[in-house]
């Protein structure tokens, strides 16, 4: 219960997806937070990264498999 998000068969490999795209989120911060606006990412690049980690995220909590069963009902 310990886990904010679950994969369906409770594997380790969700739990690591989760741990990874934290750690992609913190990356993100330290590059936003750069001292010079020269050496920070484009906001353009940012939402692309995002949104790549949100996909991970929903695949790896089975989220999207079910948005899309949903759907497709």
């Amino acid at each position: 219960m310990g886990n904010a998000i679950n994969t369906q068969n409770g594997s380790d490999i969700g739990n690591y997806k989760v741990q990874e795209c934290l750690i992609s989120i913190l990356r993100i911060r330290i590059v936003c937070s750069e001292e010079s606006p020269r050496d920070r990412l484009a906001i353009s690049d940012v939402l692309a990264k995002l949104h790549i980690i949100r996909a991970t995220l929903l695949r790896a909590s089975g989220v999207q498999e079910h948005v899309q069963m949903l759907i497709a009902t």
